[in-house]
């Protein structure tokens, strides 16, 4: 999942709860859609 979201914005903000990590971040996929703020939240073990 973060090699996914990794092609898609500049910048990751993360935070760690427990076994648990939540990312927020704002992403376009093309210039011409509008911007999005999206999260995603996984498993710490997930983390580079």
């Amino acid at each position: 999942m973060l090699r996914m979201i990794a092609d898609y914005i500049p910048a990751l903000r993360i935070w760690r709860r427990g076994e648990r990590w939540i990312g927020v971040f704002v992403g376009q996929e093309d210039k011409e859609l509008p911007l999005q703020l999206r999260v995603a939240v996984g498993l710490v073990s997930e983390l580079p």
